[in-house]
């Protein structure tokens, strides 16, 4: 039986807890580690790993992390 990659990732992304790790106000950290997660080895064997070259991928991560930043400074103002 074959799974959807979608199913595979979240799958991959549930297993590691990150929401509870880093709780309600959390979700910018988690967005970030979870990027972090998707390029790394532990992630090689998922559908669609490594199709982003080195250039996007470090693209990808100044968006999460700028995108991160904004949320956590619009929580702090709310």
């Amino acid at each position: 039986e074959k799974n959807f990659a979608e199913f595979k990732w979240a799958n991959f992304f549930r297993s590691k807890n990150l929401l509870a790790k880093f709780g309600k106000n959390g979700l910018p950290q988690a967005l970030i580690a979870a990027v972090k997660l998707a390029q790394s080895d532990e992630a090689r064997s998922l559908p669609g790993f490594d199709k982003l070259n080195l250039t996007e991928r470090i693209e990808v991560q100044k968006v999460a992390k700028e995108k991160g930043i904004v949320a956590l400074k619009s929580k702090k103002t709310a």
